[in-house]
């Protein structure tokens, strides 16, 4: 099976437009790399696309960077998009399944508050291309919401 790497701009945007709204203030990974250093994002993106997770040293490069941004928690994931497919409905359908966890970076070891998933999410579109940014923006307002559902049970924010 072949693999790239896409856009997840409507993922992201939906989940910071739901964070926030939640009172968390959430910022971009390249944001952090300009100020603090840590792995270039297209590292990070390849290594998380290919493997499901970062290397060791990638992940001590991430985690160092969000520390000395005076990051408190991280939030690191995977987006598996399956490959559209023709519908007699919409034009085309799509699924995608997220996983992730958000990281407390307060103590030398980080420590996982939150494992999310795997949400899934299923959409329609005319295109292929809508399709899936469809299903991007569904699965970026469940993960979200879970996100913030599992932080504020454990009464952070």
């Amino acid at each position: 099976r072949d693999y790239e790497i896409i856009s997840t701009a409507d993922f992201s945007t939906k989940m910071s437009s739901v964070l926030a709204l939640a009172n968390f203030e959430p910022i971009e990974y390249v944001d952090l790399v300009n100020e603090c250093g840590g792995e270039e994002p297209d590292v990070v993106e390849e290594e998380l696309a290919m493997n499901g997770k970062m290397s060791r040293e990638t992940r001590k490069s991430v985690i160092t960077a969000a520390r000395d941004c005076d990051i408190e928690y991280l939030a690191i994931g995977t987006i598996d998009i399956n490959q559209p497919q023709q519908s007699g409905v919409e034009g085309y359908n799509v699924i995608l399944s997220i996983n992730g966890e958000v990281l407390s970076l307060a103590k030398r070891l980080p420590k996982k508050v939150a494992a999310i998933g795997p949400v899934q999410a299923q959409a329609g579109g005319p295109e292929d291309n809508t399709a899936v940014r469809n299903a991007l923006h569904l699965a970026g307002d469940a993960t979200a919401n879970e996100i913030v559902s599992r932080l504020n049970a454990k009464g952070v924010n």
